[in-house]
């Protein structure tokens, strides 16, 4: 975000060491190089900070922009073209930082939109806060009118934290991965660290320790399907799996991890899974360039999630007899 210092290009590779423990078969999964695949108007998103792929809308991509103001997320198609801006119901966000896609509820098809104002770059906030809207049908374009969303309200046990990467679990439970900041030579003062809430409620986080990182970084974004997490710095994109089905995402310090394809953004801050799980989308602060990296071997993926049933027909006003 704002804090950001010094980037370096890096060349697009695959690295395949692993941090611990044996990886499932999932993990077999290999990506292909990013390719540039649309450019959405960086004059309209100037600090895209939070991405998702939509399910009920295959084909949309929703964009949050890093404003303290931020009561809105844009909906654009993944080249780049607008479809427009959904107004949620939302106090204005401090240091709105991340977005997130992700089941309603344990069980539910349905997906909703989560919006994580979390951001502290001076590690003062006493609370930071998380929106909850179901994912609107676009097929007739954004919403006229305000989308309703739920609201909490969390804490951190011990005292505050800068963060810049929602994750919510298959159950939408949202978690937090701590950005930590730089040493004076430069360096990050160390690994990010892991809260969770006690599902979609207001309250205190539980720490969860520190996850260790392939190659020290600050964490910007980041994203769980099934099993697999991704993990964005400014500078690299790692993904973890899951050593175990169903392992919870409160685990993840021991989820062995990979670095894998990553466009050289100028402020890489956002990433998020295709909604079949197959490859992932990039966007940067500062640019408009749509990124995907494709995944190898669909077959090695878990089926995505099935999409949500239509809502029931409204049945007709009965007319009153005379």
């Amino acid at each position: 975000m704002r804090s950001l210092r010094l980037l370096m290009s890096l060349p697009i590779v695959v690295v395949t060491a692993v941090l611990a423990g044996p990886q499932p078969a999932a993990a077999d999964v290999t990506y292909e190089a990013p390719v540039k695949v649309g450019t959405f108007d960086a004059a309209m998103i100037p600090e895209a900070s939070g991405l998702a792929a939509g399910y009920r809308n295959p084909g949309v991509l929703y964009l949050l922009n890093d404003h303290p103001d931020t009561r809105h997320v844009w909906a654009v198609r993944t080249n780049g073209e607008t479809i427009g801006r959904i107004a949620f119901t939302a106090d204005p966000a401090l240091d709105a930082e991340s977005l997130a896609i992700a089941p309603c509820t344990a069980g539910s098809a349905s997906r909703c939109l989560y919006v994580a104002d979390i951001g502290d770059n001076s590690s003062r906030r006493s609370s930071i806060r998380i929106w909850r809207f179901p994912e609107p049908d676009l097929s007739a374009g954004v919403p006229a009118g305000v989308v309703a969303a739920d609201l909490i309200t969390l804490r951190y046990p011990h005292g505050a934290h800068n963060a810049e990467a929602l994750i919510v679990d298959d159950a939408g439970v949202p978690h937090i991965l701590t950005k930590v900041e730089r040493d004076a030579d430069g360096t990050p003062s160390g690994p990010p660290e892991l809260y969770a809430a006690a599902g979609f409620a207001s309250g205190q986080l539980t720490a969860h320790g520190t996850v260790p990182l392939p190659r020290p970084g600050l964490v910007t974004g980041g994203e769980a399907r099934a099993g697999r997490v991704l993990v964005r710095t400014y500078t690299d994109l790692f993904e973890y799996v899951a050593p175990v089905a169903g392992a919870p995402l409160r685990e993840l310090a021991s989820w062995p991890a990979t670095a894998v394809p990553v466009a050289p953004e100028p402020q890489g801050e956002a990433v998020t899974y295709a909604a079949d799980g197959c490859g992932y989308y990039t966007v940067s602060e500062r640019v408009g360039d749509i990124w995907f990296s494709r995944c190898s071997d669909p077959n090695a993926l878990p089926p995505p999630p099935p999409p949500p049933p239509p809502p029931p027909p409204t049945p007709p006003t009965p007319t009153p007899t005379p």
